[in-house]
């Protein structure tokens, strides 16, 4: 019986080091935090309008998941595919000078590994101004169950432009104090 605790004991301490170190692992960061604003240039080529109006679109993409953003179902790649695809039909057509993104992922396991923004800016989008909000090895979210927790993630906002960006800023705002 003794021995039956000390294994037991054993174990028990053996689960909460694993736990400890699990939860250091999934919350350490995937960047260097001088890395979380940045300005990107790249080989797109713009079309722009000679003209005197500039056309600005914001657009909170919700890492392509659609309606299922928060659900706990399983999402197929296929889902991410299909509004991707919908989506650069759209701005295609739109043609906008500069878009604004929010909840936009550089490649998340959540999204297949696609990195959005990339793909976007193939549109003719040169400069692409990126802000990193979520920077986590892994994101056990949805909790239950665990196979289609989000896993790595790495997501922000992005603005797409047509035309050089200079400079760019990240704020992160203070968390609201409790009452």
């Amino acid at each position: 019986m003794k021995r039956l605790l000390k294994y037991f004991g054993l174990l028990l301490f053996v689960l909460i080091i694993s736990g400890i170190l699990f939860f250091f692992w999934a919350s350490s960061p995937t960047l260097a935090e001088k890395e979380y604003a940045k300005i990107i240039t790249t080989s797109a080529t713009p079309t722009v309008d000679n003209d005197s109006i500039y056309s600005i679109i914001t657009y909170n993409i919700g890492y392509l998941s659609g309606m299922t953003n928060n659900r706990a179902i399983a999402k197929p790649k296929s889902l991410f595919e299909n509004n991707l695809k919908k989506v650069l039909d759209n701005f295609s057509r739109l043609n906008a000078d500069i878009i604004a993104f929010q909840e936009i992922d550089y490649a998340s396991a959540r999204s297949y590994d696609v990195n959005q923004q990339n793909e976007i800016a193939k549109l003719g989008y040169p400069y692409v101004a990126q802000a990193v909000n979520w920077d986590e090895t892994y994101v056990p979210f949805p909790y239950w169950p665990p196979s289609i927790h989000f896993g790595k993630m790495l997501s922000g906002q992005s603005i797409l432009s047509k035309f050089p960006l200079t400079e760019h800023q990240r704020i992160v705002l203070e968390r609201v104090k409790d009452n």
